[in-house]
């Protein structure tokens, strides 16, 4: 007869990771997972110590089981035991206490403990373990989306956390580890994967050689992995300049993020031995919203903390008001044992931390209904889940940007699975209390236009964050006037936008590659590099054609026109521009046009010697020459100006001329000839043709 199991989970998405781990494993091994209230032979808790609430939630459980079950093998494990065991062995009814490092070992364990032959407590010292454990799972069940466990433990020293003491000091999965398990959700179905731990900012950094979560970001983006992964918790500090930018650029991380930052006021941050102050939490904040295009922020509060002032805590309240905060998790401060928290004076009025809890979740309140506000008829990718809302019956999902959606689309049953486990655009109609409402919009792809750009993305090196981008890019107006698609749906506002980007790109590129080059010079370049024939034929370079929405009066004009490929261009950069912001439409651009820059600039820059000394210069010395002006005759009507160029600190040529750039100019076309007549070998063409 098959020995039946229960798993329940209390606590993070760590917990949950882990509990699905060993259902999959036990599973593997014949046992059968019923549901907790059909009293399975085996029920295992797997608790949650962060505070009181979930001390007092998991010894809840416990008895619940033992109410319900009595026949059960009861095993109780997770951070709770791991620091107090002792809380469960009074408890009637438990029949085996285990800690964090034994929880992955329990299927191994399971044929003793049935037998009787394991002791009562098994919890080792978690804080001698400094490898990670990897617990495989290849499978989540009831699930769109997956968690995957990349690091445990944490080494932060937070004045009112038990969590190190539950979880042991920072180690993580290695990255080739990461990678293939990424990989291998994706093959079997996931379209989603959330990356978590327990300090998931330190992940890498106990490595050898370190390997930092931005490396691992950038992996994963080369690797074939799902289009849509997403984040857990990222400490305040963790934020490098680098993960930063990464983030901005990354195509396949959700722009979600959760930030705890526990408090905003100084004092308060100081006494939780937290490493930075509020100042540094707004401007991280503002520099994450403003660079990551339809960013999701939400924040972890900690409200009457010992000491906390009600000054110090409308400190905190004004900060969080003023920040694009997106949701809030408010907890009221929890005494734990054996953290210095616990002993600091002035503990606060627990009345008192309710009402602060209060306002603060009010205030949270405010701020994601504000954030679902901006949404109010766009559009929005949203991965649909395998469940419906339990009083509207409305399938579900979630939007890239961490926003539930409840679909107004009530023909679709519970056997379309087309339908579900599939991302689709998503117009928003209302609002919800924790989410909104929308219609799957009516232009939505079809698989085959889907597939279809999926390979163009590949073909081109790109990845969007929401390939609706791509269509747009490449429907044409005539082909929604035809098909009497909405004209939204059309490139033309894309077009419009990518003109301008395309030249603000260009003239950026121009000045970085030639900084001494007069303005009339660097705007004829970058006139022949934007013209419309140079972007039809870039386009055609790049086989954008084939994948052009045209009405049937394009086509029948047999080759595509010019105009239309070069706009199809335009509206690409527009589409990048609108999908991943100006960086990421920068780096295409610079990647498109490089050879251009060879090829094109080289007649423009024939009369400018400046430039021309410049590029020998660098090419040659690695350095830029240096200009003087040496003198200045005549009157104002008729002045004169001379000057010299140096290089490595040696004059190479002196001129003249009416003006001072005419002045350096000269000397440039002086040195020039010098440089020429001196050494004919070193005077080479600029590689500019």
């Amino acid at each position: 007869m098959t020995t039946t199991i229960s798993i329940v989970t209390l606590g993070c998405k760590v917990n949950q990771f882990e509990s699905e781990s060993l259902i999959d494993t036990l599973e593997q091994r014949g046992y059968s997972l019923i549901p907790f209230e059909e009293g399975a032979d085996i029920t295992i808790i797997n608790t949650c110590t962060v505070t009181h609430r979930a001390d007092f939630q998991s010894r809840q459980m416990v008895r619940r089981a033992v109410r319900h079950n009595p026949q059960s093998l009861i095993i109780v494990t997770g951070c709770y035991p791991q620091v107090e065991p002792d809380a469960f062995l009074k408890m009637k009814g438990v029949h085996y206490v285990l800690g964090n490092k034994e929880k992955s070992q329990i299927p191994d364990l399971l044929p003793s403990m049935q037998k009787g032959q394991f002791p009562t407590v098994q919890v080792s010292n978690i804080q001698k373990e400094d490898l990670f454990s990897e617990t495989p799972l290849h499978s989540f069940r009831h699930h769109t989306r997956a968690f995957l466990k990349i690091q445990d433990g944490c080494n932060a020293g937070c004045s009112y956390c038990i969590v190190p003491r539950a979880r042991g000091r920072s180690r993580s999965l290695q990255p080739e580890r990461v990678i293939e398990n990424v990989k291998v959700l994706k093959e079997k179905g996931f379209k989603e994967v959330v990356l978590t731990g327990i300090h998931l900012g330190a992940y890498g950094l106990d490595l050898h050689p370190p390997f930092p979560l931005e490396k691992l970001i950038k992996q994963l983006e080369k690797e074939d992995t799902p289009d849509r992964i997403r984040l857990t918790s990222i400490e305040p500090r963790d934020f490098s300049p680098e993960l930063i930018s990464t983030l901005s650029e990354s195509n396949k991380i959700c722009p979600h993020l959760h930030i705890p930052i526990q408090s905003g006021d100084d004092e308060i941050l100081k006494r939780m031995n937290r490493d930075y102050d509020r100042s540094f939490l707004s401007d991280l904040v503002q520099e994450l919203y403003v660079k990551i295009p339809r960013l999701c922020i939400g924040a972890d509060v900690i409200v009457g903390f010992p000491g906390e002032t009600e000054e110090e805590f409308r400190s905190t309240y004004r900060l969080v008001e003023s920040l694009p905060f997106s949701y809030l998790h408010v907890f009221p401060f929890s005494k734990r044992k054996d953290t210095p928290a616990f002993l600091f004076p002035q503990q606060v009025d627990n009345k008192e931390i309710k009402k602060r809890a209060e306002r603060m979740r009010e205030l949270g309140q405010q701020k994601r209904q504000a954030f679902y506000r901006q949404f109010l008829n766009q559009e929005l990718s949203v991965l649909v889940e395998d469940r419906k809302g339990e009083q509207t019956g409305s399938w579900k999902g979630l939007s890239r940007n961490y926003i539930p959606v409840l679909l107004a689309d009530q023909k679709r049953t519970k056997e379309d699975w087309d339908f579900v486990n599939q991302e689709w655009t998503v117009t928003v109609t209302g609002l919800a209390e924790r989410g909104v409402v929308g219609n799957v919009s009516k232009n939505s792809m079809d698989d085959e236009r889907l597939t279809s750009l999926k390979k163009l993305e590949e073909r081109l090196g790109l990845q969007f964050n929401e390939i609706k981008w791509l269509d747009q890019a490449l429907t044409h107006k005539s082909f929604v006037y035809e098909t009497n698609r909405s004209e939204k749906t059309a490139n033309e506002v894309l077009e419009f936008l990518g003109d301008s980007v395309l030249g603000l790109g260009i003239s950026y590129l121009l000045l970085q590659r030639f900084p001494e080059a007069q303005e009339g010079a660097l705007s004829m370049m970058r006139s022949q590099l934007v013209k419309k024939s140079s972007l039809a034929s870039l386009s055609k370079e790049l086989q954008i054609e084939g994948y052009l929405l045209l009405g049937k009066s394009q086509q029948a004009n047999g080759a595509t026109e010019s105009s239309i490929l070069a706009n199809a261009y335009e509206a690409l950069i527009g589409a990048i521009f609108m999908d991943s912001g100006f960086n990421r439409a920068l780096e295409i651009i610079q990647r498109h046009f490089e050879s251009h820059l060879e090829m094109k600039t080289s007649s423009v820059l024939s009369d400018d010697f400046k430039s021309l000394l410049q590029i020998y210069c660098q090419q040659t010395h690695g350095v830029s020459p240096q200009y003087r002006v040496l003198n200045e005759s005549g009157p104002d009507h008729d002045k004169w100006f001379q000057a010299s160029v140096t290089i490595k600190g040696e004059v190479k040529g002196s001129g003249k001329g009416k003006s001072k750039k005419e002045a350096e100019q000269d000397a440039a076309r002086n040195a020039l000839e010098e440089i020429s007549t001196k050494s004919p070998a070193s005077r080479q063409e600029p590689n500019n043709k």
